[in-house]
């Protein structure tokens, strides 16, 4: 403990993409995958992503893109917005689909499927995510979880509260995407900005095997070049 080369940090900080500033530690560790050319196209993403996620919707394509670019491109922002997957169905693609885009981001994505997790009190786990994942975390009428969302979704710090343990602010910059097969799927008024809700087409409604060769592609190459496709797309 006393050893005069050991490290010392007067703050904890969650920084992407930002130059850290003495006696900070870092929260952030990178992406877990880095571009790389060459690599074969990806048209399966593709078909997921304009074909089922966003129904064959031009514009909804180009948003969906540009929100996910916006991640890659520019961590250290908030975009003030979050994407809802909705459909009627399991097995339409949506997990496979928030999952995929997630691997991207190694330790800065989670997945929660508790409304708890969400906009509960203890929230250790969004000290360090970058993308958080809302599956059936759905959203009850609660105007408290309301509040709590909106917060997450705009707001450009957090209270990081564990139990037993003192709390501590950290910046925020947490991207949010819900999907469910309920009605209750977020807070949306018809003047609310803070959420793009897309209702995901059935077209691949438990077709395993079209996902099984989609996770498979992902394995062998699909990462890599989903990375370095997303750092080149112009939003």
């Amino acid at each position: 403990m006393s050893h005069p080369e050991r490290r010392q940090y007067e703050q904890i900080d969650f920084l992407p993409g930002i130059s850290t500033p003495a006696g900070t530690f870092n929260l952030w560790k990178g992406f877990a995958v880095k571009p790389k050319g060459g690599l074969e196209d990806i048209p399966k993403f593709h078909e997921l992503l304009e074909d089922v996620i966003c129904s064959d919707n031009d514009s909804w394509s180009k948003y969906l893109w540009s929100w996910l670019a916006h991640i890659i491109q520019k961590p250290y922002e908030k975009p003030g917005v979050a994407i809802v997957l909705r459909s009627d169905w399991q097995g339409v693609g949506k997990g496979v689909f928030a999952k995929y885009f997630g691997s991207l981001l190694g330790d800065h994505f989670t997945t929660v499927t508790e409304g708890r997790h969400l906009h509960g009190n203890f929230n250790a786990h969004q000290k360090k995510c970058l993308f958080l994942l809302g599956d059936e975390a759905v959203w009850g009428g609660d105007k408290r979880a309301e509040a709590k969302l909106k917060e997450m979704i705009t707001e450009p710090t957090t209270i990081c509260e564990f139990k037993g343990k003192d709390s501590f602010q950290v910046k925020s910059f947490i991207r949010l995407m819900l999907q469910t097969n309920s009605e209750w799927a977020a807070p949306v008024s018809l003047t609310d900005r803070r959420y793009f809700v897309l209702d995901v087409s059935e077209m691949r409604l438990n077709d395993h095997v079209f996902f099984k060769k989609k996770l498979k592609m992902k394995k062998k190459w699909g990462a890599d070049s989903l990375c370095c496709e997303i750092c080149f797309f112009r939003f």
